[in-house]
């Protein structure tokens, strides 16, 4: 019988502290679990959204082409990249009633859209995300489309080589394409790419430029003889096949007259 008492008081320790211990884990857990979620939710709620601002002029900008690259500016406090991007554009609607909306995903801050509804004003603006939050709609840009001149960004008519070679105007987009529009002077055509690439001779003197040494000039790659457009160095003069040669000069001494002495010894040595 007291064997029997001693066991139920044995096992009635242990039932305790096992309830106990359990009854500590499991309210441990649910402390942690919800003032550890609160912390979290706290830690992430100081992260502050990113800013959003559009590239462009203050005043409403012609454009001419129906599919226009939107570029803006994004910056965030934490330094988190972008991750995804919306652009709305509305015609005649500054209060985007029924917009158009194009969507991205990426750090990309540059979009080609496509205006839907012919000429006219238009207002676009953009929003951006970093990891955890969205920005606030960016400050709306006014363009104003007008497709009745077929012309890009720079005024240079469809399918037409533009002023800053080698810049062509090709439906509408500006591309390089040196093998239709050439290169300026000193470059040359890259016809894989299209663009220009400065050119040198061995001195490193561009291309169609005068060497420091002269009278050289880089013509095409080689260095020649010019002193007509490149000069000469101090003391050369010019010469017809482009070379310079030393000029030289004779100094003639003052020949005084003779003296009536020296006259009288110069006699007397011709007689002998």
């Amino acid at each position: 019988m007291k064997k029997t008492v001693i066991l139920s008081i044995f096992l009635l320790l242990i039932y305790s502290v096992s309830a106990f211990s359990f009854s500590e884990m499991f309210t441990g857990n649910l402390k942690e679990l919800f003032t550890g979620s609160a912390t979290k939710y706290e830690e992430s709620s100081k992260d502050q959204p990113p800013t959003v601002e559009i590239y462009g002029n203050e005043n409403i900008q012609v454009i001419t082409t129906a599919n226009p690259i939107i570029q803006w500016e994004y910056n965030d406090a934490e330094g988190d990249e972008q991750t995804a991007y919306y652009i709305q554009y509305s015609k005649d609607d500054i209060q985007f009633n029924h917009p158009f909306l194009e969507a991205g995903i990426g750090s990309t801050t540059s979009h080609r859209i496509t205006l839907r509804d012919g000429d006219g004003t238009y207002y676009i603006r953009v929003k951006a995300k970093d990891d955890a939050a969205w920005s606030d709609w960016s400050d709306y840009k006014t363009f104003y489309l007008d497709t009745s001149r077929k012309a890009c960004s720079d005024g240079t008519d469809f399918y037409k080589c533009s002023v800053n070679k080698p810049e062509y105007c090709d439906g509408g987009v500006i591309i390089s394409d040196c093998s239709k529009c050439g290169c300026l002077s000193g470059f040359s055509c890259d016809g894989k790419s299209g663009t220009c690439s400065s050119q040198s001779c061995v001195d490193n003197t561009l291309y169609d430029k005068c060497s420091n040494e002269k009278p050289k000039f880089c013509l095409q790659g080689n260095l020649v003889n010019m002193c007509s457009l490149c000069g000469c160095p101090i003391g050369q003069e010019c010469q017809a096949n482009g070379e310079c040669k030393t000029t030289l000069i004779i100094i003639q001494s003052e020949v005084k007259p003779k003296t009536f002495l020296q006259k009288i010894s110069d006699f007397f040595k011709n007689l002998f």
